[in-house]
């Protein structure tokens, strides 16, 4: 992880944003013009076709894709990738956010606030659950970045206060806090909380890591097909399940 770099990145897509249109009249999704950079500087190397596909950084047998949601999207795409090169799948977390507001008329700044949405490292678990049939294939990995951001949204929706529903216009990252990577089946006993009982079910992983019951239930759907779970049980209709000590 490089702290550093990325806040440099970061200064600089801003910077772009500013002299080409203004921060009213953003187009260009900035999180993944940044990571792109972060990972790839070189443009040559970006937006290469291979096949049928673009991978967004490919060079020397390595391709990364950048992919802020809807990981099940990728899947043809690595499916394909995957048969020749090394496949990283980048994917962001906002961990934290800050909302600011913008009149549709005038383009300025009206408010800003903290978000209390919050991500959290098990989003990935969800997400990954699209691509489960690659994620302990020699030549996969994930790696996960979690970020702070500015979201930016005009003021133009339906309610007093024009916010439901409002436009989006992109979501600028500030600061990277930590990156890690998903490649072996030991990487992902970070998701397994040492708050858990030695018996557990899905209801149990949601109360101790703090996240919402279907995630869940993805996250020990996935943890159970790379080995790291078993269901021993049942208690009622919930499955139950022990970790696996392996070596």
């Amino acid at each position: 992880m490089n702290q550093d770099r990325f806040s440099e990145l970061c200064v600089i897509h801003r910077n772009r944003i500013r002299e080409r249109v203004g921060i009213g009249m953003l187009g260009e999704k900035t999180v993944h013009a940044v990571l792109k950079d972060y990972f790839e500087e070189d443009s040559r190397f970006q937006e290469v076709k291979i096949g049928k596909y673009y991978a967004d950084i490919a060079r020397n047998g390595e391709i990364f894709e950048i992919q802020t949601r809807d990981l099940y999207r990728l899947h043809d795409k690595i499916s394909t990738f995957i048969v020749e090169n090394c496949v990283t799948v980048v994917y962001p977390i906002v961990i934290s956010k800050k909302i600011f507001w913008i009149d549709p008329s005038t383009g300025e700044y009206i408010s800003g606030r903290k978000s209390n949405k919050k991500g959290k490292e098990t989003d990935a678990l969800f997400e990954l659950y699209a691509l489960r049939d690659f994620l302990l294939h020699e030549k996969f990995r994930v790696c996960v970045m979690l970020l702070e951001v500015n979201e930016y949204r005009v003021q133009d929706g339906y309610g007093k206060d024009k916010k439901k529903r409002a436009t989006k216009l992109d979501a600028i990252p500030v600061a990277l806090r930590d990156e890690f990577y998903l490649e072996k089946k030991e990487d992902y006993f970070r998701f397994l909380s040492k708050d858990l009982p030695n018996v557990f079910t899905a209801s149990d992983f949601s109360r101790v890591s703090k996240c919402k019951l279907f995630v869940a239930q993805r996250a020990v759907n996935i943890l159970t097909k790379i080995g790291l779970l078993r269901v021993i049980g049942k208690d009622g209709r919930k499955n139950k399940y022990e970790i696996l000590n392996f070596s």
